[in-house]
């Protein structure tokens, strides 16, 4: 289960592992030396593809794993978004993490019931109308 769910360190691990057994640890450290060179080109070559598609990708899994997921339960019980229910506790899922130069964005499967209107609601102290969009001219 856990090495299906951390796919992107078990995959690199393995086959780290895979090489090291059958090839030896100087093939190994040849092969993480072209890895590392690779990136440092791209990264040279074109800096804002490799920050869209190599580092950011990287930073935003690693804060999901050591920031979001250990705290992530207390900080939905301190906002109000878990709930117990015949002794078992439910806690919103954190699905994506995404990271770019500007910050985070969180993507969270709600509990049922839990809208964002009655949240804000709960939040403000008042309520919100629900956001229409115009249907045609005139």
């Amino acid at each position: 289960m856990l090495a299906a769910r951390y796919w992107w360190i078990t995959v690199p691990a393995g086959l780290a592992l895979w090489v090291r057994v059958e090839l030896g640890g100087l093939v190994l450290a040849g092969v993480l030396a072209a890895v590392a060179v690779g990136c440092v080109v791209w990264w040279r070559w074109h800096p804002s593809s490799w920050l869209r598609f190599g580092w950011y990708p990287l930073v935003a899994r690693v804060r999901a794993l050591v920031v979001y997921r250990p705290r992530w339960a207390s900080v939905m019980a301190t906002c109000r978004l878990a709930t117990v229910f015949g002794g078992d506790r439910y806690v919103p899922r954190l699905l994506r993490v995404r990271c770019d130069r500007w910050g985070d964005e969180l993507t969270v499967r709600m509990l049922p019931g839990q809208g964002m209107r009655r949240r804000r609601r709960r939040w403000t102290g008042t309520r919100t109308r629900p956001r229409t969009t115009p249907t045609g001219s005139g």
